[in-house]
């Protein structure tokens, strides 16, 4: 799923994101690339993407559950 950066950046700005969180949660949500992808082209390890995309979910309250897969 792409959004519009710009609104990614409004949201990121109101939680109060970390640069290393708003980094992930850019790249995550204005492509179409898989984790893998998306961890290789910010130089990260993919289990280091899903600890950012954690803790962004995290500062969004929609942690319910345990596992991966939150964004689809």
């Amino acid at each position: 799923m792409s959004l519009p950066r710009e609104f990614l950046l409004q949201i990121a700005s109101q939680y109060k994101l970390s640069d290393k969180q708003e980094e992930a949660f850019l790249a995550k949500f204005t492509s179409n690339s898989s984790d893998i992808e998306i961890a290789e082209s910010l130089h990260i390890a993919e289990s280091t993407l899903r600890t950012r995309m954690s803790d962004v979910y995290r500062k969004f309250s929609i942690i319910n559950g345990k596992g991966s897969g939150k964004s689809g």
